[in-house]
């Protein structure tokens, strides 16, 4: 075996070189393939995991709209509106509508001691409530509102 290696035959820098172009053309191809949705969808299941697949309409992505209400207390903007714990928006006005893209969780920052009560007043058909409380008193600090369920269908 060491002559046949010895012997010139085989240049192995060659082969490794070649092997590694081979290997980086193999990645650069298949990762623009997978940027092509006919070719993603040939090769992986994602879509499953990403949200609804693109349909005729365009629509690749299916959200909900809740409005909150203010059902007591004054609007103000210290009452901060947060969805999966960030900020989305403020109480400026008695009702607040919010679009969820995802399953979501909701939740009223109050940055005062003043006590107020907030309700779901609505939500879409394509919204189901995982959580039993429609009316929440929110104190200072961060008050769990619900969690909201994007349907599927």
């Amino acid at each position: 075996m060491k002559k046949f290696f010895k012997s010139g035959q085989f240049d192995i820098d060659k082969i490794l070189k070649w092997m590694c172009i081979a290997s980086f053309a193999v990645v650069l191809i298949s990762q623009i393939g997978l940027k092509i949705p006919a070719i993603k969808g040939i090769f992986t299941d994602i879509e499953v995991f990403e949200g609804a697949a693109v349909g005729d309409d365009g629509d690749a992505v299916k959200s909900g709209v809740v409005t909150l209400e203010l059902a007591t207390g004054e609007p103000k903007n210290e009452l901060e509106i947060m969805v999966n714990g960030e900020k989305v928006d403020v109480f400026d006005r008695k009702l607040k509508k919010i679009e969820l893209l995802s399953t979501s969780v909701i939740e009223i920052k109050s940055l005062t001691n003043e006590k107020c009560v907030v309700k779901i007043a609505d939500m879409t058909d394509t919204l189901e409530l995982a959580t039993a409380k429609n009316d929440i008193a929110v104190s200072k600090g961060i008050n769990f509102v619900g969690r909201l369920i994007l349907k599927n269908s």
